[in-house]
């Protein structure tokens, strides 16, 4: 069997290579990212203390580790490195973790809370302190 080049052979592989190559775009495109910026700052909760944001590190009782801002259906969030633990009497405490849980923040440009997710479902509100 010989393959012929005419209009509707050439017609269909141009239309295979299109679909071809926006799948592959599709795929190897990674989501946005917000600017990491936008969530400086530093949070309080008068039961865990201080969570300070700046420049995609962010510092938790002495511990510090990295995170950045995502975005999903429900708004946008911070996904940290690591993974935040309330302790009793002593604030937050941070450990590793493979998933570690994001935390909500209003979707205003210039973030006013925080919400993050403790033991037990727990919903921890760290208000955002003038600068």
């Amino acid at each position: 069997m010989r393959f012929k080049f005419n209009t509707q052979n050439v017609g269909r592989i141009v239309i295979v290579a299109m679909v071809t190559l926006a799948f592959g775009h599709v795929l190897l495109t990674p989501p946005p990212q917000l600017p990491i910026r936008s969530a400086d700052g530093i949070y309080f909760n008068k039961c865990c203390g201080l969570l300070v944001l700046k420049n995609g590190l962010a510092t938790a009782g002495y511990r510090s580790f990295y995170y950045t801002i995502e975005a999903d259906k429900r708004g946008p969030y911070v996904l940290p490195t690591a993974q935040l633990v309330m302790a009793d009497r002593t604030g937050l405490s941070v450990s590793p973790a493979k998933n570690p849980l994001e935390m909500r923040f209003d979707g205003s440009s210039a973030p006013k809370w925080i919400d993050i997710v403790g033991p037990e479902g727990a919903t921890y509100h760290f208000v955002r302190q003038p600068s």
